[in-house]
């Protein structure tokens, strides 16, 4: 996972470390190990740029059933204890908080600064597989995004960040967070609130990923039924379904116009779905295994 501010990369393995990497302009990676977890490292997440004005912290997350919080210069500031099973994913708000999902079926809001849990958020009767945020985009790019602009003082980056959050939330009418779980469904949340803003039912199968369009307005989930759906932000209601591939759909990306729709699946396919006339524009083979997607940004590669 990159820092917003694409100075430092971590990543995480199978028997629970963190490597932590610095670079010069992108070459000469060195990297420092970070003893974190007692199982494999499931999800990294970087506290927002708009914040701070620093890309310092980040959370990570484990199949041993804990979070911890990270500084890159003085390492573990504490640990997130709560869940009673692995923790699935996790994402760190716009408003200083950190999200974690867990095959406990919960939901854990956490405090950010403190490390205390403020709110568990229930619904779910299976594992929780995923969560999305609708600033996600912006949260992970921070100040850059396609007009590739170069701030001097960090200050200014910082107010432009804001800026880019600022008009999500407004669009959206505020920060909100999507879960999707084996139980089939998935629930829009309102992080502030214990209740959910909607039950979002129509898979016929486990719910694998979900992902909030870059602009906040829609949610793309796919699942073990083989199909993709398409979903509005607001109310969480239902828009379309896209079918096409013969096996279990187990990621999506979206463009960064949030104009197309990339799927891959255990059929060894991606498919390219265009959401402005809910079509199949490509469909795209050669991996010999099962396909995940990454729709780069701002190239617009497929990866």
């Amino acid at each position: 996972s990159w820092s917003p501010d694409g100075k430092t990369l971590v990543s995480g393995s199978r028997e629970g470390s963190l490597l932590q990497w610095t670079h010069d302009n992108y070459t000469n990676f060195k990297s420092k190990a970070l003893r974190a977890h007692s199982n494999y490292v499931t999800a990294v997440a970087w506290e927002p740029l708009h914040l701070t004005g620093k890309s310092e912290r980040f959370v990570s997350s484990s199949k041993d059933g804990t979070l911890k919080v990270w500084h890159i210069s003085l390492g573990i500031q504490f640990s997130l204890t709560g869940h009673a099973s692995c923790v699935t994913c996790v994402k760190w708000g716009g408003e200083g908080k950190i999200y974690s999902s867990s095959q406990d079926k919960t939901i854990i809001v956490w405090d950010a600064q403190t490390g205390s849990a403020i709110n568990i958020l229930k619904g779910h009767a299976h594992w929780v597989n995923h969560l999305s945020l609708n600033t996600d985009l912006v949260l992970r790019t921070g100040s850059h995004d396609h007009e590739e602009r170069v701030f001097e003082d960090p200050m200014e980056a910082q107010a432009y960040a804001k800026k880019r959050y600022d008009a999500v939330i407004a669009r959206c009418a505020g920060e909100r967070l999507v879960s999707c779980s084996d139980d089939n469904t998935m629930f829009l949340w309102d992080p502030t609130k214990s209740s959910p803003i909607s039950r979002m039912t129509g898979h016929q199968g486990a719910v694998l990923h979900i992902a909030f369009s870059p602009d906040g307005t829609m949610i793309a989930s796919c699942g073990s039924d083989k199909s993709v759906k398409l979903w509005s932000t607001l109310q969480g209601k239902f828009l379309h379904t896209f079918r096409g591939h013969v096996a279990a759909v187990y990621h999506v990306s979206w463009s960064l116009d949030s104009r197309m729709l990339v799927s891959g699946s255990k059929d060894t396919t991606l498919k390219l779905w265009s959401v402005v006339s809910m079509s199949l524009v490509e469909d795209m083979s050669g991996h010999e295994a099962v396909s995940y997607t990454h729709l780069t940004l701002p190239t617009k590669r497929i990866v």
